[in-house]
């Protein structure tokens, strides 16, 4: 977080929509806290997880809020479809990138006709177990949502790649 001085990101868990606005305006985040409710309460019905995320920054709340998004399965999924119109339906996500997040979901493995296997990946791969193949697993790992004490909110998403082993042929 360059250029912000000295931060300290702190990401509360388990905060229900009953209880995010104490939480926020205990620690004095200087919002409109009403706006960000509908946001909140839609995400962490349709999530399996969303974290809060609030940066303190030279001792002083930071004005922009995080909310992260967890799914605990792969896209599409009628929980991520919920979560992507909620964003597309705000302005936050385009159905361009909406339709580019569906895509990424994927395994490679060396065997995949076409597929070119890194070379950083062949020494691993060649003393591996003898009776597994190795896989890497593409996917969305979350979704978040950053809203500024202005109402103004950008999403942006993370991508995961994981390498697996799968066992026998």
């Amino acid at each position: 977080m360059s250029g912000r001085g000295d931060v300290l990101r702190v990401n509360y868990k388990n905060i229900t929509p009953a209880v995010l606005p104490g939480v926020l305006s205990l620690i004095g985040w200087p919002g409109d806290i009403r706006h960000l409710q509908g946001h909140f309460a839609t995400l962490v019905d349709a999530a399996d997880r969303v974290a809060v995320g609030i940066d303190l920054v030279d001792g002083h709340v930071w004005p922009s809020i995080g909310f992260e998004i967890f799914c605990d399965h792969p896209l599409p999924s009628g929980r991520w479809d919920r979560i992507l119109d909620h964003l597309c339906a705000h302005g936050l996500c385009s159905t361009e990138k909406r339709a580019a997040l569906a895509g990424i979901e994927a395994s490679l493995s060396v065997g995949d006709d076409g597929q070119s296997w890194p070379i950083a990946w062949m020494l691993p791969t060649l003393r591996g177990p003898e009776d597994a193949y190795p896989v890497v697993r593409c996917h969305v790992s979350h979704l978040k949502l950053a809203i500024g004490a202005d109402g103004a909110g950008q999403a942006k998403a993370y991508v995961a790649a994981e390498h697996h082993w799968r066992r026998g042929f």
